[in-house]
């Protein structure tokens, strides 16, 4: 599944969580703020949007709506099918939830009914406002293209938001401070932290997450570990046989 590969424009100081991931834009204007793709959702806050946020907002829903969906064999398309069956059903079950729970959907909800689309199991770009991280859209695990914008007042609040999820498998941070970006990797409880960039992988380096989302690692030396058993060797050098019942 695919989502937006370009948001020319976002929102500084709004958060934005992938359930399992979080993505937290501090102190960036806004025409520098996530050129990359970014997946979808969570952070608390029924908190209310000030002018400027709406307006941000806005241009994020302005930018979504150009989204391409159609055959993700071609290069062109930025938003493809759900791979399967059960879990196109799940997504559009959580974006009924979400609203249930009273979340503002602004942006899609729904099964993508697109001429582009056929018969194949598309949903389209959805985006929630009103969203706490209570809810369970902010909580679990959605992996569609949904997305929930949350404002934060300060770093504190980001980092709150950020790892009051249950899972923690990557994080990503817009700032264009160097004290921030290396604070806030530190304080986020997610296997991989992407700083003003997102989804960026290597074989060289270890992947995996925190919390429940899965024990140990993938690539790198790390990974290697998962295929070694550790083995504890003692040796006695003294030449009397020490008593076996007196530890030390």
């Amino acid at each position: 599944l695919r989502w937006f590969r370009h948001f020319e424009e976002w929102m500084p100081k709004l958060g934005v969580a992938l359930l399992l991931c979080t993505v937290l834009l501090i102190g960036l204007s806004v025409p520098n703020v996530l050129k990359e793709r970014a997946l979808a959702s969570s952070g608390p806050g029924g908190s209310a949007f000030s002018e400027e946020n709406r307006t941000r907002v806005e241009k994020l829903l302005a930018t979504a709506r150009t989204a391409t969906m159609g055959d993700p064999a071609d290069l062109g398309t930025q938003v493809g099918p759900v791979t399967t069956m059960p879990q196109y059903e799940k997504v559009l079950q959580y974006m009924e939830v979400g609203k249930a729970d009273g979340a503002r959907c602004v942006l899609g909800g729904g099964a993508a009914k697109r001429p582009e689309c056929g018969e194949g199991w598309f949903v389209e770009p959805t985006i929630f406002t009103g969203v706490d991280n209570k809810m369970r859209i902010a909580q679990e695990e959605v992996f569609g293209p949904v997305l929930s914008v949350i404002p934060f007042r300060d770093e504190e609040e980001a980092v709150a938001i950020g790892n009051d999820v249950l899972y923690g498998l990557a994080s990503g941070v817009w700032t264009q401070s160097m004290r921030r970006a290396i604070t806030m990797a530190e304080r986020l409880q997610s296997g991989t932290v992407w700083v003003n960039m997102y989804r960026a992988v290597s074989y060289t380096s270890p992947f995996g997450g925190y919390k429940r989302s899965g024990l140990g690692r993938e690539n790198g030396q790390d990974a290697i570990y998962e295929y070694l058993q550790t083995k504890s060797v003692w040796l006695n050098l003294a030449e009397e046989i020490p008593n076996p019942f007196v530890m030390g």
